[in-house]
């Protein structure tokens, strides 16, 4: 039984990363539960060769990454590291063996990165309509600098995904979820010098600088850095609603609504509500107004 349980998620893990890679890290995840970490390692390594071998580079690429994630941060926090320093090494560790693999191959005259990616932007800005019609070279070569931290937030999904979907997958799997895990996320609070690093990196990204090669490099390591710092502030802002679901016991399907309706169109204000937590400290104010509630 447990044979076939594994084959469904390792095919259930080829489909998703094949249509969606984010998505891919779910299974991959009640995988390595099923697994352990050993037999986790040696079977994804013969898949991701065998991928390769098969010539199916895009695949292979995009399930060596996940398969790094989910193992990374598995094997970190089962060993007791905090689901922040797990979580960020993991990302990190893929991220730069990403980035390092495409640099390698374009010093040795392999794959072409930035022409590619280029190309693509371009025509998805035009598919889209989102191409202006004033100075479109500028606005395509900006968008294709943020590459880098692009990249690093598919990731950092992939794996958010991967935690959230935890209950679900582990119950099909018949395996108990981690209950401190669960509760991790629901508590998840950036350190407080985060603040002050994203204020720089927004006056690093939207300062005027004048022209120059090192100038144009604070730029793009602002813009990218921001980026970043969105993503790690929505997942924040997460965790708020999330307890405010626990605390006022929200429905399964309210849930799931408002998850769809923040993640498709108020990411930019649940990041917002993540940044300024730092100050309103929202969830003890969730819980305290749910104690006056209670007392009436």
């Amino acid at each position: 039984m447990e044979r076939y349980k594994n084959t469904a998620l390792i095919l259930l893990t080829l489909a998703l990363t094949g249509i969606t890679v984010i998505l891919g890290a779910i299974p991959l995840r009640a995988l390595r539960q099923n697994l352990g970490s050993i037999s986790y390692w040696i079977t994804s390594t013969v898949i991701v060769l065998a991928l390769f071998a098969l010539q199916m580079y895009g695949l292979a690429i995009g399930l060596l990454s996940l398969v790094l994630i989910v193992g990374v941060f598995t094997d970190l926090h089962e060993s007791g590291h905090s689901i922040l320093s797990a979580s960020a090494t993991a990302v990190s560790v893929t991220f730069f063996l990403f980035i390092g693999g495409f640099l390698i191959s374009q010093a040795t005259g392999g794959f072409m990165w930035r022409p590619y990616v280029q190309e693509n932007v371009q025509k998805y800005l035009e598919l889209t309509q989102m191409l202006p019609e004033k100075d479109p070279e500028m606005f395509v070569s900006a968008m294709v600098i943020q590459t880098p931290s692009v990249i690093y937030m598919i990731m950092s999904l992939s794996l958010f995904f991967s935690l959230i979907f935890e209950k679900r997958i582990s119950s099909w799997v018949k395996k108990s979820s981690d209950a401190k895990l669960l509760k991790s996320l629901n508590n998840f609070k950036l350190p407080s010098v985060f603040i002050w690093v994203g204020i720089f990196t927004v006056l690093g990204s939207f300062f005027h600088w004048p022209q120059g090669a090192s100038f144009d490099l604070v730029k793009t390591a602002s813009l990218n850095t921001l980026n970043v710092f969105v993503l790690l502030y929505f997942f924040q802002g997460l965790a708020i609603i999330s307890c405010f679901f626990h605390v006022f016991k929200i429905s399964l399907f309210w849930r799931i609504f408002w998850l769809i309706l923040v993640v498709t169109q108020l990411f930019v204000a649940v990041a917002f509500i993540g940044f300024i937590d730092f100050w309103l400290n929202f969830r003890f104010k969730i819980v305290q107004r749910a104690k006056k509630i209670k007392s009436i």
